[in-house]
């Protein structure tokens, strides 16, 4: 509709894929979207990860942000925070991600033109940064010591 193009590549796999599968053929979208299907292999999630300039996850984001987020790419999800799962706390809009209204597919779309029209500056260190800074393991043991330290001193 806006005259851009971009390309599209589904990770994953679901009840959804032949009914995906007749919506890109039904358009004339094949040179544009990829079903890739379901992995679990770290060498292609980082390849797909790091060939993609966002991530989109319109329902629950869950450990796909912090993957993600891993390998410098911000996420495009919902901002209702009872319809997520904990890591989306990682998700700063404007910093790490993009929030858009829950179930607000028009909003979503809008959130990721905006994006490709005017990439955020520093995107890919802020994303290794948050999970840098906050979700790796040293750092999770130190927060996990100091919670108990503060129980043990009540």
């Amino acid at each position: 509709e806006r005259g851009r193009c971009v390309n599209l590549l589904l990770v994953g796999d679901g009840e959804c894929r032949e009914e995906l599968k007749e919506l890109i053929f039904r358009y004339g979208l094949e040179s544009q979207v990829l079903i890739y299907g379901q992995t679990y292999n770290e060498e292609e999630l980082a390849l797909l990860l790091m060939g993609s300039q966002l991530c989109v996850s319109p329902g629950e984001v869950g450990l796909t942000a912090m993957h993600a987020l891993a390998y410098g790419v911000p996420i495009v999800t919902h901002s209702n925070p009872c319809s997520q799962m904990p890591e989306f706390e990682a998700v700063l809009d404007g910093s790490t991600g993009f929030l858009f209204p829950d179930g607000d597919f028009n909003a979503m779309r809008e959130v990721v033109a905006q994006y490709l029209d005017k990439p955020i500056d520093n995107v890919f260190s802020n994303c290794v940064d948050m999970i840098e800074n906050n979700y790796n393991v040293a750092v999770q043991r130190e927060r996990i010591l100091a919670a108990l330290e503060n129980v043990r001193l009540r």
